[in-house]
Parts: C-alpha cells; structure tokens; sequence
C-alpha cells in the first residue's frame, strides 16, 4: 500500500469525496441513506469501544456498500472510550475509521483491523502479531447481541512518507481479540490496513 502525507483538512476532503464517489454509486433501489421511519432501541447495537493507547482519537463508524450507505458520528477517544448506536441492518460490514491527527498523515483511510488474515475469532492479538501481519480484515461480521464491548489497542511505528521525506510516527489499530470479519482482506502496511477505495466490504 503506498502512503503519502495529506494535512488533516486533505483527508477530510478526501474522505468526503470517496463518500461521494460511493453514494453515487448506489441504485435508488437499495436502502435509503437515512431511515424513513426513526429506529427503535431493538433495532440498534449499543457498540462500546474501549482505545488503548489513543486518547483524543477519532473514531467513526463506517458502512459502505453497494446495498446502502451509513456512518455514526465521529467521536473522540475520551477516557479511553467511545460508544456508538448503530443500526443493526448497519452492523455486518462495518467498519471502523481510526484517525489521530497528531500523528504523520496517510493518504488512506486507517481502518481498525477487525481480524488478521491466519487468525481464528476469538484468539487474542499482541503487538507483535499485528506489526508482523501482511493482511487483514477491516470489517466487522456483526452481533446478535444488543450491546457488546470491545477492546482495540493502538500502536505507533516510525513513517516516512516516501514523497515529502517527512518523518513521524503513524498508527496501527487493530482489535485485541479478534472479532467474526466479514467480506475479503486488504493488504496490511507493518500491520496497518488502509484503503482510498470507499467500498472495502464487498
């Protein structure tokens, strides 16, 4: 994956253009951006993230594909915490956006991996597992459940970006126990997934 520096304002102007792109793409067939009638406490997922090593990091849901479009708020890490509603119609094929503006910026969206590849669900992940992998899922498989918790550790490595040569540090967010994925992996960067396709589940 080649990654080149972008200021915090070209990543969001980025972002917003891929979302863009992906709308456009969706038929007026599939599910409606928003949902015509307001959904019920049933029909959302009390999703609780707990961020190690991350405070004041953005978190933002994500669902994009070619059977609807849906993102949460994006929400700071505040006590090592954030905590998202999300609709269960929404919760397989979701994925996690994971941005820390103090950090060298990639030109990609840094997605949480939710599983890497040779990984079973359920198994726990260390540091060095995650630096090591060359592949991993950025998609969630979903819960029947109507609130989980989960824990996601960041790690930092030293980055250069190869166009401007400026040096940093720059993030690797990954799940601490691996998670049911869903959709096809995605090439991992010293264990950091990314991606400037607005559809990464399939």
């Amino acid at each position: 994956m080649s990654l080149t520096s972008f200021t915090p304002r070209m990543l969001r102007l980025r972002a917003i253009a891929a979302v863009s792109v992906a709308l456009a793409g969706i038929s007026a067939a599939t599910s409606p951006v928003a949902d015509a009638v307001p959904a019920s406490r049933s029909s959302k997922i009390n999703v609780t993230i707990k961020v190690a090593d991350c405070e004041g990091c953005l978190l933002g849901p994500r669902y994009v594909r070619e059977s609807g479009y849906w993102a949460g708020p994006d929400l700071t890490v505040v006590g090592g915490k954030v905590t998202f509603q999300v609709p269960r119609k929404y919760a397989r094929g979701l994925s996690i956006v994971v941005n820390d503006l103090d950090e060298v910026q990639q030109n990609a969206e840094i997605y949480a991996v939710i599983r890497y590849a040779g990984k079973r669900p359920g198994s726990k992940v260390s540091a060095g597992d995650a630096a090591g992998a060359e592949a991993g899922y950025p998609c969630w498989g979903g819960t029947s459940k109507k609130k989980v918790t989960l824990r996601m550790q960041v790690d930092r490595f030293p980055y250069t970006d190869e166009f401007s040569g400026e040096s940093g540090m720059t993030i690797r967010p990954y799940f601490t126990r691996t998670l049911p994925s869903f959709g096809t992996p995605l090439d991992a960067f010293s264990g950091t997934v990314g991606s400037q396709d607005a559809f990464v589940c399939p």
